[in-house]
């Protein structure tokens, strides 16, 4: 942000717990990568002690098309509405997908990390409206059936 801010125009997005399509350089995130392991087993470890803003790429990419679309400047946050910890973004995915899923909680300690991060990474204003993120998990899992 401070090499960005040396420049008269720059544009600097940050964003919290990307969900969405697997792509050429990403796996899709947590959601993703649930849905490719719950072929081989139900049971899984979450955090809980940590609050994000899940948020859906598509909506994402779309929100920065149209920053650039209207050359706006500055520092943006673009989230999803709403927070949750990884174990229950991984909850409402059972309830939306109706799989099975066993998600045992744990705290972010449990985990070895690389690297030290906040408990809290949530969004809590959206320079840019976004629906919900349980509305937008619908709309992903909603686009993985269209594309079978």
């Amino acid at each position: 942000e401070q090499v960005a801010a040396a420049y008269e125009r720059h544009l600097v997005v940050r964003c919290s717990t990307l969900f969405g399509n697997v792509g050429e350089r990403s796996r899709g995130g947590i959601v993703a990568t649930v849905l490719q392991a719950a072929r081989r087993t139900r049971k899984f470890h979450a955090i809980d002690d940590v609050i994000c803003s899940p948020t859906y790429t598509n909506h994402l990419a779309t929100a920065i098309h149209n920053l650039l679309s209207n050359r706006d400047t500055g520092i943006k946050k673009i989230a999803n509405e709403g927070q949750a910890t990884p174990a229950g973004l991984l909850n409402q995915l059972s309830k939306q997908t109706g799989l099975p899923l066993e998600i045992k909680p744990i705290p972010s300690s449990e985990l070895k990390q690389t690297a030290n991060r906040s408990p809290n990474t949530s969004i809590t204003k959206s320079d840019i409206t976004l629906p919900h993120w349980n509305d937008a998990l619908r709309e992903f899992l909603d686009s993985r059936i269209q594309q079978r």
